[in-house]
């Protein structure tokens, strides 16, 4: 049996960081970056993000310290290869899907599922902004495994891009009505054989690890975000999820902070 010695990130001096982290990212900062830059704020790798719709100011700010998302686009940089397909779930704003663009080169597709109706636009502009040769498809959908067969899920917008989610009932803030998908589906409509899945859809995840197993067969690599969450009244952790995908769905533990991981086929190792 192959085994790697994942390398695990830890997060020290938590309590200046977060204290710094709180001053560059005050709301002020970044209301006054978005004034200064047009709202068209410079990004660490030498990429630009509008942000005219669908960001805070705390966003602005954490994009141009290069504090948004940052272990996602570390690893990114560092683990992903040129020349793979990419189906990337949760793609907000698309800041990490122009890396992902700019890392695999012009003649790899890349597929960006948002289930937010309000960003896909916002997704195929900076892509286009940043990478203009991109082979890039957005899809308004949301990643659920429905027992009842609608197809549909209600979804909640929050004010920013960071915490909208599926949502079971009754909430505080707009609910829309989404198309829901598998990844089954999407690697079967837009004709995807080997990829690689990179995703941050705050606990929809633990769907396709537990039942579309078949289309993680056929997914060399993902770098996702794990979030706690639950099914049918189990409670799942980020370890637990770990667990899964390396204990029952083949995958090797690359690399770890906190909770965004690199996981690798053992087969492709």
């Amino acid at each position: 049996m192959l085994t790697v010695q994942a390398e695990i990130q830890h997060v020290r001096f938590t309590i200046l960081k977060a204290a710094a982290g709180w001053l560059l990212t005050h709301r002020f900062v970044g209301y006054w970056l978005g004034i200064l830059f047009a709202n068209k704020i410079p990004v660490r790798g030498g990429l630009t993000i509008d942000t005219t719709f669908g960001a805070s100011n705390w966003v602005k700010a954490a994009l141009f310290w290069g504090l948004y998302e940052s272990a996602e686009m570390r690893f990114i940089r560092r683990f992903l290869r040129p020349n793979r397909n990419v189906v990337e779930l949760g793609s907000s704003l698309g800041v990490v899907s122009c890396l992902i663009a700019r890392t695999i080169g012009p003649d790899s597709r890349l597929l960006c599922i948002e289930a937010n109706p309000n960003l896909t636009t916002v997704i195929a502009n900076n892509v286009a902004l940043n990478v203009p040769l991109s082979q890039i498809t957005v899809v308004n959908a949301a990643i659920h495994y429905s027992r009842d067969g609608t197809g549909l899920v209600q979804f909640q917008i929050a004010e920013d891009n960071l915490t909208s989610s599926i949502t079971s009932g009754p909430e505080n803030g707009a609910t829309v009505t989404v198309k829901s998908t598998t990844l089954s589906s999407l690697l079967t409509n837009h004709s995807i054989d080997d990829y690689v899945l990179v995703a941050d859809i705050e606990g929809a995840e633990l769907g396709i690890f537990l039942n579309d197993r078949e289309a993680l067969r056929h997914c060399r690599q993902i770098i996702a975000e794990l979030h706690s969450t639950s099914s049918d009244g189990v409670n799942y952790s980020v370890e637990d999820l770990v667990r899964i995908l390396t204990e029952e769905c083949g995958y090797l533990l690359l690399a770890r902070r906190g909770p965004v991981c690199v996981f690798e086929r053992a087969e492709y190792r």
